[in-house]
């Protein structure tokens, strides 16, 4: 479904697009009337290429620069009206068990490893009929609805054109050949051209002969100029955009310029003495107004009133008059051909200063459009969110704040180790106005910093544009003995974290700016949650069915960083669960299970009617057999191991959710205490043990794994032997270990 709804949402958005050029192009073909016809029939091209292309060049000459189309969301190389909503996958409610591959994403923008693509479902949709706030019937939302409306119509129609075409061709099978590709036949009234790759001219019989060479001029005129593969070319895009009425109009007034420039063709060859007895001709043979629309070319088609108009008042026109008329229709073809190109409204020109603690300095300049800035910091601990701050926000003079238009912008930085680790300290001045981020490193544990910035050795001069916000600096944050790795801050800009630059070191922090329209309090106001939590809050959904808009959460929450998956969702009986299948064996079980337990309670909160949320993956036993590992997490437990009541209920608000997401990062699984006495650990119960344990592994008959916690001096104890210690009473051979038990946040 969700690519039924992308295909007609990019069909819908050029069908807007094209609509705009439809009403230039008729406005055009007043103005140049009295121009050869052939002219505006050329013009109709650059609608066709708008009903069939999505992307254009883009240029300072499209009329979509106007602020008129400005109010609508476009991109360079291709436009999108805002009203569509093509920014947000609808949720999809389906019946069954879903299975999605991370490496085959198509549901949803930049297919990387670790997204999911939109399934087709194993199952019939249960029947139902379900209506919520969001304007859903059955799952689907407005967008889904239309799309099957639209391809219905397509379908509808281009049956319905097929069988007019197929009952055409029975009507002439019958047909004799008078040479060439001429065929008379005696069960039709008008003289047409029909056929693709060997297109013949049907006459009907007892046509005059003076007639008959008018239609076969004519007719040839179509044929050499391929008027019949351009007539089928505009009947698809006309069955393929039926439910807009401009491309209706479009179509009908494009095959009237063909047959008026055909009519001039023919009228110049035989010369203006005949205008008279070519109109008659033309009025003998006018087609019954239901056979108007068809792929095939009729002598007698398309307004032949307005045809004769034309042939009995054709003058040849003067050659300033041409010259005006092919200016006019390049200049609009240009401005309905290309897309907008967004305004840059930053211009920002950064260089490293001498001094290394000095930083770097940029010069910046602002469009009058511009009201604020904004520049904020976020702190990633393993590709999570961890804080988030405000650093430095301010208005532009004639806004009513005190900063000017031009001017620079300095940045000094300076790094120093304590006893608790290291700390950081980034001044930011503009123009003067300075403000001071204080950061302590060592709260996460990060004792070694490499830090890059957005200047020339980067960038030269960057350009930016309203809301978009970009990194000018990047501390790249490492633990004791690591080696940390620097990269471009441009690498950063983009969000997904699923790349490798989000999780090549322990840490990243990250300061952003952001220009705005809005005035400074209002741009504070919108930034007051962090951009990734606002991200998440609109991504959440209905449904565990809703693949595309599960895959978009896995990949916001970055699952990805923990390695390759396929996608798997079972919604055919509660507890609806969604399955994250990874196709390795993890290097580490311990880190997988735990990071998978900081997201679980996400998803859980994020999808309305997830009940469940399992993960999997393969394990090589000593055999060399593979044995797959589930783990599962549900409301309950995921509230037991928080310390939360209500989890559902922390996606009601973004600040709701910036807590949840806070509790979710930090999360760690809670043991009784053990105590270190020098080499050794001290159980509860006092015993030494030398080594503390994870292990993982499945029961018998057990649906899934299982971990133990342990202390013990055999440094080669394996699950097998912790389980069969535990479970069986007879066993002769019990190993000495102490089980170290988990406790809930609570306690």
């Amino acid at each position: 479904m969700g690519v039924l709804k992308e295909i007609f949402l990019t069909v819908f958005n050029m069908s807007v697009t094209a609509g705009v050029a439809v009403l230039l192009v008729i406005g055009v073909r007043f103005l140049i009337r009295k121009a050869p016809k052939s002219m505006a029939y050329l013009l109709w091209a650059v609608v066709g290429f708008r009903l069939i292309c999505p992307y254009s060049l883009p240029s300072s000459m499209s009329i979509f620069n106007l602020e008129l189309f400005q109010k609508h969301a476009v991109t360079d190389e291709k436009v999108a009206w805002n009203f569509v909503g093509t920014e947000h996958s609808a949720a999809e409610k389906q019946s069954g068990k879903l299975s999605v591959d991370s490496e085959k994403s198509g549901g949803i923008p930049a297919a990387e490893s670790g997204t999911a693509a939109e399934p087709e479902p194993s199952e019939p949709v249960r029947a139902g009929r379900q209506i919520s706030e969001d304007n859903r019937l059955d799952g689907m939302d407005i967008w889904e609805i239309l799309s099957i409306v639209w391809l219905a119509g397509v379908i509808g129609l281009g049956m319905y054109e097929l069988a007019a075409y197929n009952r055409l061709k029975r009507q002439v099978v019958q047909a004799v050949k008078s040479g060439g590709n001429v065929y008379e036949c005696d069960t039709i009234d008008v003289p047409f051209v029909i056929g693709m790759f060997r297109p013949r001219i049907y006459l009907p019989f007892r046509v005059a002969e003076k007639e008959r060479g008018y239609i076969l001029l004519h007719e040839q005129y179509h044929i050499k100029r391929k008027d019949y593969l351009v007539k089928a070319g505009a009947l698809a895009l006309l069955i393929l955009h039926w439910f807009n009425p401009l491309v209706w109009i479009a179509y009908h007034l494009m095959s009237e310029d063909m047959e008026m420039s055909c009519d001039e063709k023919v009228i110049k060859k035989l010369g203006q003495t005949m205008k008279c007895s070519y109109s008659n001709s033309l009025l003998s043979f006018a087609e019954p107004r239901q056979r108007m629309r068809g792929s095939h070319l009729a002598f007698g088609e398309s307004s032949v009133k307005t045809r004769i108009k034309n042939v009995l008042g054709l003058k040849k026109p003067g050659k300033v008059a041409v010259c005006a008329a092919v200016a006019v229709c390049i200049f609009v073809a240009v401005l309905i051909s290309v897309n907008p190109r967004q305004k840059n409204i930053l211009r920002y020109d950064g260089r490293d200063l001498a001094d290394p603690d000095a930083g770097f300095e940029v010069s910046y300049s602002v469009d009058s459009k511009i009201n604020s800035y904004l520049l904020y910091r976020e702190v990633y601990e393993a590709g999570e969110l961890r804080d988030y701050k405000i650093v430095s926000s301010g208005g532009f003079q004639d806004s009513g704040g005190e900063i000017e238009r031009r001017g620079t912008i300095q940045v000094g930085r300076s790094f120093k180790n304590e006893d608790t680790g290291m700390k950081g300290q980034l001044q930011w001045s503009v123009n003067g106005k300075e403000e001071v981020d204080r950061f302590d490193f060592g709260q996460y544990g990060f004792w070694s910093v490499a830090d890059t910035y957005l200047v020339g050795g980067e960038v030269e001069k960057k350009e930016f544009k309203p809301e978009e916000d970009f990194v000018v600096a990047a501390w790249h944050l490492g633990r004791t003995g690591d080696t940390t790795q620097a990269f471009p801050c441009s690498d950063f800009d983009q969000r997904t974290r699923s790349k490798v630059v989000w999780n090549a070191n322990p840490g990243e922090a990250l300061y952003r700016l952001v220009v705005s329209e809005m005035d400074v309090w209002k741009l504070r106001e919108k930034y007051e949650a962090a951009p990734y939590i606002r991200e998440i809050y609109a991504s959440k959904n209905s449904y565990v069915g809703d693949a595309s808009a599960d895959g978009k959460l896995l990949e916001l929450l970055n699952v990805g960083s923990l390695g390759e998956y396929t996608m798997e969702l079972q919604t055919s009986e509660e507890p609806y669960v969604l399955t994250v299948n990874f196709k390795e064996e993890p290097r580490d079980q311990t880190v997988l299970n735990w990071k998978m337990k900081q997201k679980a309670p996400m998803l859980l909160a994020l999808i309305e009617n997830a009940g469940e949320i399992h993960w999997t993956y393969p394990v090589a036993g000593g055999d060399g057999k593979e044995t797959k590992y589930r783990w599962k997490m549900d409301c309950a437990e995921a509230e037991q191991k928080l310390g939360i009541d209500g989890l559902k209920k922390y996606t009601k608000t973004l600040d709701s959710l910036e807590t949840l997401q806070d509790i979710c990062a930090r999360y760690q699984d809670q043991y009784e205490d053990i105590q270190i006495s020098g080499d050794k650990y001290v159980a509860p119960d006092g015993r030494k043990y030398k080594y503390a344990k994870y292990l993982y592994g499945m029961l018998p008959n057990a649906s899934f794994a299982s971990s133990y916690h342990v202390l013990t001096n055999d440094e080669e104890l394996t699950f097998d032997d912790v389980a069969w210690s535990m479970l069986s009473s007879t066993m002769e051979d019990k190993k000495d270990f102490y089980w170290i038990h988990e406790r809930s946040a609570s306690e």
